[in-house]
């Protein structure tokens, strides 16, 4: 008999949570209570013993409807154990999920073990580039294309310093706004903010911010990290970043700064795309993530509310 229970977020003991997510094998920052505080307006979770592993919940509303969807600004969440996961954990854990949740959309972690050719496993592109070799390793691995952009933004005089204030960093996002932010809602650029501010506040995060030759600010990305593990969460660039390759530079001086340690970095496919950021062109290795859905339509909720 499973072991895994469902708790509302009142009924959950954060300080156990955060405990099982510092002790986890595959911690992640976008797991820890705070975290989730931020991004998710509701969550709730799976407990499995005495939070020996637990599974985040993001609840989401869709007019009278519950369901669960991925958080904008957390890019993964999942299962988080102290020991090993196998497939089975995972299905146990699948099966735990409440029938009250009518639709969801989770993206899993990449040691949550799956079959990805199920009808209810979707899969998005993440790639990783392992900082332990020496930055003349990674030169070696860029490709011509990257190594051109690169000179182009050196070449202009453009130059990356951290320390860019989150304020700074929203206004910026604002400014340079694409189809993707039009998006966005106050209340998400306030959560972008926060997690910014919280993230630097508590060493967990960097803001690095590309200029021009005029010393104007064209380009920023946010940087945070746990478990060895650093994730750039988001960026922005406006039109003289992109002519000048802003954003590959700060990626490239990321490199640079944090090679021949023991850290992974993770970037976002899709993301980085809409910026013309080509992943692979750092030498970065892709990895397939599976993404928890059902393949519901939106009018099918309501027949089996």
């Amino acid at each position: 008999m499973s072991n895994i229970v469902f708790l509302r977020y009142e009924e959950i003991n954060l300080f156990k949570w955060d405990q099982c997510v510092d002790k986890a094998f595959n911690g992640s920052i976008f797991a820890y209570s705070w975290y989730l505080n931020i991004v998710s307006n509701n969550w709730c979770a799976l407990v499995k013993g005495d939070y020996e592993a637990v599974m985040p919940l993001p609840v989401k509303r869709l007019l009278s409807v519950e369901g669960l969807e991925q958080p904008r600004f957390s890019p993964e969440l999942g299962i988080f154990s102290t020991d090993l996961i196998d497939d089975q954990l995972v299905k146990t854990f699948m099966k735990a999920i409440p029938g009250q949740f009518k639709f969801l959309r989770i993206h899993l972690n990449k040691n949550n073990p799956v079959n990805l050719s199920s009808r209810f496993i979707g899969q998005r592109l993440v790639y990783e580039i392992d900082l332990i070799s020496p930055y003349t390793r990674f030169l070696d691995d860029y490709s011509v294309r990257t190594k051109v952009k690169i000179a182009k933004a050196r070449n202009n005089k453009i130059y990356v310093i951290k320390g860019l204030m989150p304020n700074e960093f929203v206004d910026l996002i604002k400014a340079s706004g694409n189809s993707y932010t039009a998006r966005f809602t106050t209340n998400d650029y306030n959560k972008l903010r926060i997690l910014a501010s919280t993230a630097v506040k508590y060493r967990l995060g960097q803001v690095y911010a590309a200029y021009d030759q005029h010393n104007s600010l064209c380009a920023a990305s946010l940087f945070i990290w746990s478990h060895r593990k650093v994730t750039l969460l988001f960026s922005a660039v406006n039109k003289d970043g992109l002519r000048n390759h802003a954003l590959d530079y700060i990626v490239n001086q990321f490199i640079e700064e944090h090679s021949s340690h023991n850290l992974t970095l993770s970037l976002d496919n899709e993301f980085l795309k809409r910026n013309k950021i080509n992943c692979a062109g750092f030498g970065a290795k892709p990895f397939r993530h599976a993404v928890l859905t059902n393949r519901f339509s939106f009018w099918s909720l309501f027949q089996s509310a």
